[in-house]
């Protein structure tokens, strides 16, 4: 910006004063002008980048609480046919199954998002800082639009409610889990062992070992997350198999 005013200094630069002690009243006041127009243009592009955001985010508005159609209403295919916008990983820790990151970090991700546009418009320096640099006692900037407005604060209380419409999904998905934590926590271990340990019958470890086969690597790929190792849900994007370190095979072969 500053290269376009010295291609076009003839337009201005007879406000500049010709001798020592002259006013600098009428170039400071240009470049007033020219910061106050400067500063909206930055306004409106931070605004609009907000805007852009929460009209990506709408298309997840519905949100993710899917429910099973009653007897005779068709599926609704299309609401399962939005990209997911978000990537969590499916990890096992503390003998649970867990989404890195969290959702609660998630939704922190999310906010500092609009948080970094709103920052970037702090400390851009006016267009006089390069100009008249040797006539300036101060760095000068141009108005930066503030986090606690009341327009940016209801555009990210808009997109937190959007995410929140999300969060069900993925709690229901979790639960799918609690079936199985007695591999987590190492019951199925035990169970195994005592049963190896006793004395049974051909026919009952024929059962107990078809029971075992039902967790072994390659089914818990495809009971859980599909032959690709992944899963998605409206606004997310699960990662399991080798990718999300999720194997409930490998907690009893």
């Amino acid at each position: 910006m500053a290269l376009v005013f010295v291609q076009l200094n003839k337009h201005w630069n007879h406000l500049i004063p010709k001798k020592r002690g002259e006013s600098m009243r009428q170039v400071l006041k240009f470049f007033d002008c020219v910061a106050a127009l400067m500063a909206r243009h930055l306004r409106e592009m931070a605004l609009a980048s907000i805007q852009s955001f929460l009209d990506f985010m709408s298309a997840y508005s519905a949100g993710n609480d899917f429910a099973a159609p009653r007897d005779g209403e068709p599926f609704p295919d299309e609401e399962c046919l939005v990209a997911p916008m978000l990537n969590l990983k499916l990890h096992c820790a503390n003998q649970t199954v867990e989404f890195l990151p969290p959702l609660e970090q998630t939704r922190e991700i999310l906010v500092s998002c609009l948080q970094e546009i709103v920052m970037n418009t702090k400390e851009f320096p006016r267009v006089e800082e390069q100009l008249l640099a040797e006539k300036k006692t101060r760095p000068a900037y141009l108005l930066s639009v503030g986090w606690e407005e009341d327009f940016v604060q209801d555009m990210c209380a808009r997109a937190v409610s959007i995410f929140e419409r999300n969060v069900p999904g993925p709690r229901k998905y979790l639960r799918l889990y609690d079936a199985y934590k007695h591999l987590l926590n190492g019951d199925a271990d035990k169970d195994r062992d005592r049963f190896l340990a006793g004395k049974a019958s051909l026919s009952e470890f024929q059962v107990i070992a078809s029971h075992y086969l039902l967790f072994n690597a390659k089914d818990c790929a495809l009971i859980f997350l599909g032959k690709s190792g992944t899963n998605e849900l409206g606004q997310f994007y699960f990662l399991g198999g080798n990718r999300g370190q999720i194997n409930l095979g490998n907690f009893i072969f």
